[in-house]
């Protein structure tokens, strides 16, 4: 699978639910939106599971619970790798989610 569109036209983005075991879709290019889980949730998509889609391309965005945000699983989804992507929007609940995953996203000595 290399495209995966949601069309927001149609859909409540916040609704759809990501299977666990995503990131398995290493070849994947086109991915518009990706729905985060709370802590409680162990069925859903964690931001992790983004760390071997090193192909995507274009926009992403990554809607979730700020005040859940984990920082492990920030640093773990290496975003900073997706060099195909060249817009990264984060929709969170809270600032200080929010604050804390692009910081942890981009703790590196070069953003450029």
């Amino acid at each position: 699978l290399r495209q995966f569109n949601l069309d927001s036209r149609y859909l409540v983005l916040s609704n759809v639910k990501f299977p666990r075991g995503f990131g398995r879709l290493t070849s994947l290019r086109t991915l518009k939106y990706f729905n985060l889980s709370g802590k409680d949730d162990s069925e859903r998509c964690k931001l992790g599971e983004l760390r071997n889609l090193n192909h995507l391309h274009g926009t992403l965005r990554i809607n979730g619970p700020g005040s859940e945000v984990d920082a492990y699983e920030a640093e773990n989804a290496q975003l900073k790798k997706k060099i195909g992507l060249h817009t990264l929007l984060l929709w969170f609940d809270g600032e200080n989610g929010l604050l804390l995953l692009f910081f942890k996203i981009f703790s590196t000595k070069s953003l450029f």
